[in-house]
C-alpha cells in the first residue's frame, strides 16, 4: 500500500474506486471489514468509510455552500460596532508581538497566544482517532463501570454508544470543565481491548498542540463574547464513537461549539474543533483522514435526522495546524447516512468534505475574513437553538 502523504486523497468517485483497488479494499464494507488496533487511521480504513475531500483557498469560501449566507450581513454588522475587535485589529496590522504592547481589550489573550502558535515548531502529530476491532464476545456482558461522580465528569459514560443507550443527563460542570479546580478527565476509551499505549497517545495533547488550541478557542470565544447568544465554543476534548461491526473507531475532539441550554447530544453539538501543531501542507493527508472520521464519528453518534443539524452546511469542522485556520465543509445526504446504518443503496453513497483555507492567523486581511464566517456560525447556532426551542 503506498504511502497517503505521498497522494491526495481522492476528491472523486473514480479517484476513490482507484485508490480502494490499489489497497485491495474496493470489495470491502466498513461494516464487515476487520481491522487492526492502531492509534491513527491509515489509508484502509480512510477508504472504508467513503469520503471524498476538495481543498479550495480561502477565496474561494463558498457561503451558499456552507448554508451561512443568511447570517453573513448580521455577523459583518456585529463586526463594526465591536470595540475590541477594533483594537485587536490595530494591534495585528501593526505587528506587535510584546503582551505588554497590547492594548486592552477582549482579544489581549488572544494575540498572546496567536503569537505563540506562530512560533511552534515542530513536526509531531497527537493522535485523535484510535481504531479498536470487536472482542469475540456478547458486548451486552461487559460490565458497566461505575465512576466516582466527585472526582470525574458525570456524564461522560454517557457519551458514547452502547447496546442499552441512556439519555444523558446535563451536568453544569460540562458548561465550564475548569471549575473547582477540576483535572483532565478520567474518561476512559469504551472499548476494552485497546492497548494501553495506545490510549495515552489519543487521549494526551502535546504541549505545542495546547498552545495552538488555546489559540484557536480564545480566538472565536472573544469574537462573540458580549452578545447575547447562549452558544459558546468549549476546550472539552469530546469523545465521539463510530461503532460497526466487527470493527469501531473512537475520536476525541480538540472542542467544539455548543448549545448551552440543551441536554440533548444529538443537537447540543453544532461545530467540532480539531488542531496541530504542525503545517497542513506537510502532513495533510494524514490530518484530513482523522478530521474526515471524526466527522463521521460525529454522524454516527450524533444523528439528528430531522433536525436542522442535518440541514446542508451544519456539520463543521474548524481546524488550526500551527497559524493557520481551516474551516471544512461536509456534505452528505440520507443515502450516506443509511451506509453509516448499515443498510446502504444499491449504489455507493459519498460524504464530500469541502475544506477552505488557510487563514494565516498574522495577517490582518485573512483574520477580517475568517472573523465574519465565524461569527456567522456562532449566529446561526443560536437561531437554531430558538427554532428548536433548546
Amino acid at each position: 500500500m503506498s504511502n497517503p502523504s505521498d497522494t491526495r486523497l481522492p476528491g472523486s468517485r473514480t479517484a476513490w474506486e482507484t485508490r480502494a483497488t490499489a489497497t485491495g479494499v474496493i470489495q470491502q464494507s466498513v461494516h464487515s471489514a476487520s481491522l487492526d488496533s492502531a492509534s491513527e487511521i491509515k489509508e484502509a480504513q480512510y477508504l472504508l468509510l467513503q469520503v471524498l475531500w476538495r481543498s479550495r483557498q480561502r477565496q474561494e469560501f463558498d457561503w451558499k455552500l456552507s448554508g451561512l449566507d443568511l447570517w453573513k450581513n448580521a455577523a459583518k454588522a456585529h463586526c463594526d460596532t465591536y470595540k475590541s475587535w477594533k483594537l485587536y485589529c490595530e494591534d495585528l496590522a501593526a505587528g506587535k508581538t510584546k503582551k505588554s504592547e497590547f492594548q486592552e481589550s477582549s482579544f489581549a489573550v488572544v494575540l498572546l497566544y496567536q503569537c505563540q502558535a506562530a512560533n511552534v515548531n515542530t513536526m509531531d502529530m497527537t493522535p485523535s482517532v484510535v481504531v479498536t476491532p470487536h472482542e469475540q464476545r456478547d458486548l451486552r456482558k461487559i460490565p458497566r463501570i461505575n465512576y466516582d461522580e466527585n472526582t470525574i465528569l458525570p456524564e461522560v459514560d454517557d457519551l458514547h454508544i452502547s447496546s442499552n443507550p441512556q439519555t444523558p443527563v446535563r451536568s453544569r460542570i460540562l458548561l465550564d470543565p475548569d471549575e473547582e479546580g477540576l483535572q483532565r478527565s478520567s474518561y476512559k476509551p469504551s472499548s476494552p481491548n485497546v492497548p494501553e499505549d495506545i490510549q495515552r497517545q489519543i487521549y494526551k495533547q502535546s504541549r505545542d498542540e495546547q498552545i495552538v488550541n488555546t489559540a484557536l478557542i480564545s480566538f472565536v470565544n472573544a469574537l462573540t463574547l458580549h452578545a447575547d447568544i447562549r452558544v459558546v465554543w468549549s476546550l472539552h476534548r469530546l469523545p465521539l464513537k463510530a461503532d460497526f461491526n466487527p470493527a469501531s473507531y473512537e475520536a476525541r475532539t480538540d472542542g467544539y461549539l455548543e448549545i448551552l441550554t440543551t441536554a440533548d447530544e444529538k443537537k447540543r453539538i453544532r461545530a467540532l474543533v480539531e488542531v496541530k501543531a504542525a503545517f497542513r501542507q506537510k502532513n495533510g493527508p494524514a490530518i484530513r483522514m482523522q478530521e474526515a472520521a471524526q466527522v463521521v464519528a460525529w454522524l454516527k453518534s450524533h444523528p439528528d435526522r430531522s433536525g436542522l443539524l442535518n440541514k446542508p452546511g451544519r456539520r463543521i469542522l474548524l481546524s488550526q495546524d500551527r497559524h493557520e485556520i481551516f474551516i471544512t465543509v461536509a456534505r452528505y445526504d440520507d443515502k450516506y447516512l443509511d451506509f453509516l446504518d448499515g443498510k446502504p443503496g444499491p449504489e455507493r453513497a459519498f460524504m464530500r468534505m469541502h475544506e477552505f483555507g488557510p487563514w494565516d492567523t498574522q495577517s490582518i486581511t485573512d483574520m477580517k475574513q475568517v472573523a465574519v464566517i465565524l461569527i456567522a456560525m456562532a449566529l446561526r447556532a443560536e437561531d437554531d437553538r430558538i427554532a428548536e426551542n433548546l
